[in-house]
């Protein structure tokens, strides 16, 4: 995903130099960020929703995953409705496994530590999940 991502300054906080210039590039051209002001936030938190629809927008763009989205009024989340913006996001990790039973109690807006959110992208790689099938697994 990364070809030709790192060619635009989109963001007024976010430099040629840094490390992650390339990346939040990727992630507002392939509509895995939303931008407000012009602003990445690079050193803020990601929510718990944020982090669902990066994540499942790349594993879809990779052909991983396929978007689940339940009827409305029927997902597993208690606190985000059929209604919200991530709803099918967060439905889609839980029905891939990425994320458990203790999950259903978060909140869109609730953040996530850095390693969680790592253990759930690497939840979506073919070579963790077990809902994928992986032959050989080379890093």
């Amino acid at each position: 995903l990364m070809g030709g991502c790192g060619d635009k300054e989109n963001f007024t906080d976010v430099d040629e130099d840094d490390r992650f210039y390339a990346l939040a590039n990727c992630g507002l051209k392939y509509d895995m960020l939303a931008v407000t002001g012009g602003k990445f936030h690079p050193y803020g938190q990601v929510s718990f929703s944020e982090a669902a629809k990066i994540l499942v927008r790349a594993a879809v763009k990779f052909g991983i995953i396929d978007i689940n989205c339940p009827a409305a009024g029927f997902g597993n989340f208690k606190k985000i409705p059929s209604s919200h913006w991530a709803y099918q996001y967060v439905e889609t990790l839980y029905a891939y496994g990425v994320v458990g039973a203790g999950a259903l109690e978060r909140g869109p807006d609730e953040k996530i530590g850095r390693g969680e959110f790592m253990l759930m992208a690497a939840k979506l790689s073919p070579c963790f999940c077990e809902n994928v099938v992986c032959t050989s697994c080379q890093f």
